[in-house]
């Protein structure tokens, strides 16, 4: 499992989340949390400095006290709603770029 982010044209990083759970834990908030306070804060402050404005970040299902906590604005955003998403266009891409791959082997 991945996780990335990105603002307009700059992409954020990119995270393999097997780096921060347990070998069969699934990702749950905790996890989740740890992950967004490593990568994304970094990521949401320098963004904050370089477009010079509010950045507002799209989340699916995430403790919204946190990101009060943070002050990152969030958007109100229906859970588990992937169809809407920007970032499940990049996941595709990455995906098929992936299978494109002589070597790869489907599981």
């Amino acid at each position: 499992m991945a996780w990335g982010c990105f603002v307009g044209e700059i992409k954020g990083p990119l995270v393999f989340c097997n780096e921060y759970k347990e070998k069969k834990e699934k990702i749950k908030a905790k996890t989740y949390l740890k992950i967004l306070e490593n990568n994304f804060i970094p990521f949401h402050s320098a963004m904050q400095s370089l477009v010079s404005r509010n950045i507002v970040f799209q989340q699916d299902n995430a403790p919204t006290q946190w990101f009060k906590e943070k002050n990152v604005t969030i958007m109100d955003w229906p859970a588990s709603s992937p169809d809407l998403n920007p970032i499940e266009n990049v996941w595709k891409l990455m995906k098929d770029n992936i299978q494109k791959h002589k070597n790869f082997r489907k599981p």
